[in-house]
């Protein structure tokens, strides 16, 4: 995450670009410190100028960390790593909350990491991939309480109301 170039995403090379707004940025900054006062290690980053809010990553971080609730997702790049030895500890852990949009697991056993994925109750799971890596395309989307139905060509009948409309050019004779 040192290489990623923030910046303005008009320049060549920058990944990370400004926050949506101010707001953006005290609620990115204020989940980082609370992180930071409840006990958690700053491994990378936490530098903020402007709306640039430099990626960062967070270690050890207390359960009851305002940014591991889920309750309001940190539309930002705050990035909270946790490792476990057991993975069904770790599969207990990341479903314990209301929300299932995405989930990512990251493993030397790609078979296990496949076998895992499954039991998740999550709309994507990555194996060995970013939580936000995806393709329009394919029906991206949450379950529980992170919205309802799928994205891209799937999520036509959710936002469609089908009418049958006919027309003829003169009135028609009708027998009855």
């Amino acid at each position: 995450m040192q290489t990623l170039k923030s910046g303005d995403p008009l320049t060549e090379g920058v990944v990370v670009g400004p926050l949506i707004n101010d707001r953006a940025v005290e609620q990115a900054q204020g989940r980082l410190q609370d992180a930071l006062d409840k006990g958690a290690r700053l491994v990378l980053g936490g530098t903020v100028k402007g709306r640039i809010f430099e990626p960062t990553i967070l270690a050890d971080v207390p359960k009851d960390v305002v940014a591991t609730q889920g309750c309001d997702e940190t539309f930002g790049p705050l990035l909270i790593i946790e490792a476990f030895d057991d993975p069904e500890q770790a599969l207990v852990d990341a479903q314990d909350t209301p929300y299932g949009l995405s989930a990512a697991i990251m493993t030397g056993n790609a078979a296990r990491g496949l076998e895992m994925a499954q039991r998740f109750d999550t709309g994507i799971v990555h194996v060995n991939g970013a939580t936000m890596a995806g393709e329009a395309s394919l029906p991206n989307g949450g379950v529980k309480d992170s919205g309802w139905g799928r994205s891209g060509h799937y999520a036509v009948e959710d936002f469609t109301e089908i009418r049958l409309t006919t027309v003829s050019s003169k009135p028609g004779h009708f027998p009855f």
